[in-house]
């Protein structure tokens, strides 16, 4: 389940291990906790399946996320809100 939080909520990150900005503008990073999304505001923090830590995102036309032992794309769901899918599985 993805998460908005203020920026001083986000739990803080000891590594960031890669960013990526979308065709809107919104930045990606790739962290110790997920993939963290921020639109300038708010930031949104994307789990992957494994909850291990991202260790890359890049951005094209979609969002692709790599893991430890995993690599997939996020997606919008039915309600628009972005999950993590595998391209492994």
């Amino acid at each position: 389940m993805a998460s908005r939080s203020r920026v001083n909520s986000i739990r803080r990150s000891t590594q960031t291990w890669g960013i990526t900005q979308d065709r809107r503008g919104l930045l990606y990073v790739a962290s110790n906790h997920g993939v963290l999304q921020y639109d300038g505001e708010q930031w949104e923090r994307i789990p992957t399946t494994s909850e291990t830590p991202t260790r890359s995102v890049a951005a094209d036309s979609l969002v692709y996320v790599g893991t430890r032992g995993d690599f997939g794309v996020l997606r919008p769901d039915s309600v628009g809100t972005l999950k993590y899918q595998s391209l492994l599985d």
